[in-house]
């Protein structure tokens, strides 16, 4: 039994990367996750990806944690295209290890 994480990245476009515009969507992202009834979750940032992030903890044997961690960031996701962010930032999921290496992303 492992902790895994569901992570919901955000990157921004060179253009975009302001202090202002970091707060901005970290307060986004966890706006959305409390929204979403998330329990334990992390909001982070990525200086040396230029990433926002939100990652979701959960057991990798236990299905209903499964379940838990993808509705949760597809609310996450939802709540995104419908905001004004939509179309500012590239964005994509992955599943990352508790020391932070990605598992598996459609990033290579």
């Amino acid at each position: 039994m492992a902790t895994k994480f569901a992570t919901l990245n955000v990157q921004i476009r060179n253009n975009q990367k302001t202090e202002e515009a970091i707060r901005n969507l970290k307060k986004f992202l966890e706006s959305a996750a409390y929204e979403a009834d998330a329990e334990i979750f992390r909001v982070f940032y990525s200086a040396e990806k230029d990433v926002v992030g939100l990652s979701i903890p959960f057991n990798d044997e236990d299905a209903l944690e499964i379940i838990e961690a993808g509705a949760t960031l597809g609310h996450c996701m939802s709540q995104y295209e419908n905001s004004d962010l939509s179309g500012e930032y590239l964005f994509w999921k992955s599943i990352n290890a508790l020391n932070g290496s990605t598992l598996q992303s459609p990033l290579k």
